[in-house]
């Protein structure tokens, strides 16, 4: 991987590889479980009666 950056004010760039010597040893990251907030439940019952009165809508306009 090759990039560029700042270090100390000036741009350089580098080279990123993987040598045997390399140690590699991530730590495990505990991400929990999303919880939606009020307002998604809002926007989603929101979405769905619009969805719900167009196809009401559509349908009383095909009879």
């Amino acid at each position: 991987m090759v990039g560029y950056g700042q270090h100390h004010g000036n741009t350089e760039a580098f080279l990123l590889s993987y040598t045997p010597d390399t140690v590699f040893d991530p730590k495990p990251i505990y991400i929990p479980p999303a919880v939606p907030e009020p307002e998604t439940y809002l926007m989603l019952l929101g979405g769905l009666g619009l969805i719900g009165c167009l196809a009401r809508r559509r349908k009383e306009i095909a009879i």
